[in-house]
């Protein structure tokens, strides 16, 4: 089924996109294939999305030297993915801006996709769609991951993995047809995730610690719930594939009542319980969390009158 989204502004994760209406069926056929991934991995490193930063903000104002330098690239074509990863971060970026020393036996992965133009309407999902393909990873390790809304996956109630989205302007692709500039406009779609994949109980106890937030959650990894160790490269392997199938699913379909929810409802955290709610840095409110609509919105009910919100962070009553 076929969606065509009116024109409306639709805040992600602090960044406003414009939903625009489009009858490009090329679009609704665009396929990211795992194989198509253009990898550069650190040792240790500062922060990969920092440095994802610079490199596409560069190549978009003309100069693609650090393109060349650290993917040995003069250019993309609009079928490939950067991804940056790093064995350990210095300053790795979290939510609300805040900084991590980032130790090593976890997933910190920058991805580069690009993303249609005439599509960006639908980045409203990208948070949700990756979170679901996180948990969907986590799940074939033998693990039961919630989905906390918008973009934290939980283990036993403690977060263990984070997706911050971030959209640059318009990207200089490439066609393989001809090896011209592309004739379809893409934006760079920015995507940090981080899985804590082997981290200690100690180190996630000083990681809560060390938090001021009034929304912070406790910390753990696959790790700490299971007592097993995992080979973080077949967690990535994993990654990459669910978010290249559910990215390509979404552009085809364009359908996140029909496609997402029904994979993400069984895993939701905190439906029919009462949750503490903020946005835009107020002071959290007691509210009773009743689940996410078709359009991707939360609902939530403060007394007898219920409301629904694009944006936010809801977390459980300690």
């Amino acid at each position: 089924m076929r969606i065509f989204v009116k024109s409306l502004m639709l805040p992600i994760l602090g960044i406003l996109f414009v939903a625009t209406p489009t009858n490009s069926a090329e679009e609704t056929t665009k396929q990211y294939r795992v194989e198509n991934i253009v990898r550069k991995h650190f040792d240790i490193i500062a922060s990969t999305q920092t440095c994802t930063y610079e490199v596409v903000d560069n190549f978009i104002n003309g100069d693609n030297s650090k393109l060349v330098e650290l993917f040995e690239k003069q250019r993309l074509y609009e079928d490939e993915i950067l991804l940056m990863t790093a064995k350990e971060q210095t300053a790795g970026i979290g939510s609300n801006s805040r900084t991590w020393q980032s130790p090593p036996g976890n997933v910190y992965a920058t991805f580069t996709f690009p993303w249609p133009e005439n599509q960006q309407g639908l980045l409203f999902f990208v948070p949700q769609v990756s979170n679901l393909s996180v948990c969907q990873t986590v799940t074939s390790f033998g693990l039961n991951p919630q989905f906390k809304w918008i973009n934290d996956m939980l283990l036993n109630d403690k977060k263990s993995a984070g997706v911050l989205a971030n959209c640059k302007g318009t990207f200089p692709y490439y066609s393989r047809s001809n090896d011209q500039p592309s004739s379809t406009n893409h934006v760079a779609l920015v995507l940090g995730i981080g899985i804590n994949v082997n981290m200690e109980l100690a180190v996630a106890q000083e990681r809560f610690e060390s938090v001021t937030d009034v929304m912070k959650m406790p910390f753990t990894s696959m790790t700490i719930e299971s007592g097993r160790v995992f080979d973080v490269e077949a967690v990535l392997t994993e990654l990459n594939k669910n978010l290249c199938e559910n990215f390509s699913v979404l552009l085809r379909d364009r359908d996140f009542a029909s496609s997402f929810l029904p994979k993400i409802s069984p895993m939701l955290a905190y439906v029919g319980q009462e949750v503490e709610y903020s946005e835009d840095k107020e002071e959290p409110r007691k509210v009773l969390f009743r689940g996410i609509q078709n359009d991707g919105q939360i609902i939530l009910q403060e007394g007898d009158r219920e409301t629904t919100k694009l944006s936010g962070r809801i977390r459980p009553i300690f």
